[in-house]
């Protein structure tokens, strides 16, 4: 027997005399059949939800979403979660994401948590939110410097101001002015186009970049196959990026921490680590390029020993 939101769904579909991307939720929805309407939703390689589509999910939906994000170590799927449970107005759940971007040693987790906080309570949450203006992590400064300037209300104009004035990272304060990073010092004469390029890389390498990880399915087939895969870039002085990167197959997912990573322009090259054991680790050489199109910036690259490629967006 069809249950009561599968027939309000095919309803709806029948009265518009069209064929629509109706999420399976209406408040008769059972527990378990909001779940699967979220699993399914995780699952899409080109998601198409929208805040209304998680929001009409009913009152019981923030709790599903927690309960989700606990059972689950995917970091693309949390980010997601903590985003969702921001267009609720549900004090549970805010402070659930505020334990999140307070708890976590997860800088992709924790940004994503500051972004959802600055999204769905804006001027209520403005000093929450300042207090990660100093934290360590520069990437984390930005996220919640972007939040503050997003809400735009008085008071977090004046406390935006405030800490861009006090700000010691130049790049940080540029970005948040829309401004073009300024070289240290003057370049080299040099003989070709190609070594006139600053010798550092190129700050836009900092950030959180999604995509796939695309590689052929087996030595001899023409198939190919694609791993959700999302990697974290910090600058650490002007010449070595930091960050990790994480593959998520079917089997189990793969973490690796970037190291020794060196660059020049839009390129760079490092060192992949994953540990194994506390006395043993696997290395793998990589290495990566910016690739520009209008009004999209991509990650490109690949890893030494893995056939394929990885496709990232930046956040």
């Amino acid at each position: 027997m069809l249950s009561c939101m599968r027939i309000f769904a095919l309803a709806v579909i029948l009265a518009a005399g069209i064929v629509a991307s109706v999420p399976q939720n209406v408040f008769c929805a059972t527990d378990s059949e909001i779940e699967e309407s979220i699993r399914d939703v995780l699952a899409q390689r080109h998601p198409t939800d929208t805040p209304e589509w998680w929001r009409v999910l009913g009152p019981s939906a923030p709790g599903i979403i927690v309960k989700l994000y606990e059972n689950t170590s995917h970091t693309y799927h949390r980010v997601r979660l903590i985003e969702a449970l921001g267009w609720f107005n549900d004090r549970a759940a805010s402070e659930f994401i505020k334990q999140q971007a307070e708890r976590t040693g997860d800088d992709v987790i924790r940004n994503a948590a500051i972004r959802s906080i600055g999204a769905s309570r804006g001027t209520q949450d403005v000093e929450f939110i300042s207090k990660f203006l100093g934290h360590k992590d520069p990437q984390t400064r930005l996220t919640a410097a972007e939040a503050l300037r997003r809400i735009g209300d008085q008071n977090a104009n004046k406390v935006l101001e405030k800490y861009m004035a006090e700000e010691k990272a130049s790049w940080i304060v540029a970005k948040l002015k829309g401004e073009p990073p300024v070289p240290r010092a003057k370049l080299p004469v040099v003989s070709t186009s190609e070594d006139k390029a600053d010798l550092s890389f190129s700050r836009d390498f900092s950030g959180t970049w999604k995509g796939y990880f695309i590689a052929p399915k087996a030595a001899a087939s023409t198939a190919l196959v694609s791993d959700e895969a999302v990697m974290t870039l910090h600058i650490e002085n002007t010449t070595v990026l930091g960050g990790e990167l994480l593959v998520k197959r079917k089997k189990q997912s793969q973490k690796f921490s970037i190291q020794k990573t060196t660059g020049k322009a839009a390129r760079i090259s490092g060192t992949l680590v994953k540990r194994i054991s506390n006395t043993n680790s696997m290395e793998l050489a990589f290495d990566a390029e910016l690739v520009r199109h209008p009004g999209v910036l991509l990650l490109t690259g690949r890893i030494s020993r893995l056939p394929g490629v990885f496709v990232l967006k930046r956040d």
